[in-house]
């Protein structure tokens, strides 16, 4: 038996596509040679494969029509399926297809709205991050990390007690006090609010 009708209309399309026979396996996971005989009317693919086919060769090809359903139609006759549960399956693909796509967008954005990111100065390039490291206002209120300065200062004054201190506490001799930190924090808030705008639907902490 043949498909030439199946095989001519994939064919069609991926010339308006200006895709290869290889961009078409390549994509599907197929060879050339499967895309090849599916084109020349000698084979069907599985669903798996009619699904990838038909949505790549459907989207951004600037032509009004009708491909997605048109293939999945004359598929279905050739396989004597139901044309309305074929469609039914093929649109929860996209579906699917669309929510794994965005997904990481959505991790993306989100990251980014909570600062949880590290974007390259003079490049813009983002980066994720476990924790927004370089968000100040999280560095001066979050409470599980010793927030250290400069190590020209013995903000602790280590060299004024006593001997037998841990070690530790000799090798972290430049970590911010908490009166420290709610003062640069402070200071920082004056200056960024009294000279940047702030969004109305934004509270303070």
């Amino acid at each position: 038996m043949t498909y030439s009708n199946f095989g001519e209309l994939i064919k069609e399309q991926r010339k308006i596509k200006e895709g290869t026979i290889y961009d078409v396996g390549k994509l599907a996971g197929v060879s050339n040679t499967y895309i090849s005989q599916i084109e020349n009317g000698k084979k069907l693919p599985s669903k798996k494969v009619l699904f990838l086919i038909v949505h790549f060769l459907g989207i951004h090809t600037g032509v009004d029509n009708n491909f997605q359903d048109e293939a999945l139609k004359i598929y279905s006759e050739y396989k004597r399926i139901n044309f309305d549960e074929l469609k039914e399956e093929f649109d929860t693909y996209i579906t699917d297809y669309i929510h794994q796509f965005m997904q990481p967008l959505n991790d993306l954005s989100n990251d980014i709205s909570n600062n949880r990111i590290q974007a390259e100065k003079g490049t813009l390039e983002v980066e994720r991050i476990d924790k927004p490291y370089f968000d100040l206002n999280w560095l001066l209120t979050q409470k599980d990390y010793e927030v250290l300065y400069h190590r020209d200062y013995d903000i602790q004054n280590t060299n004024r007690r006593r001997k037998d201190m841990d070690i530790m506490e000799k090798l972290l001799y430049n970590r911010l006090s908490d009166v420290d930190i709610k003062t640069i924090r402070e200071l920082i808030e004056a200056y960024i609010s009294n000279k940047y705008y702030r969004f109305p639907d934004k509270k303070g902490d």
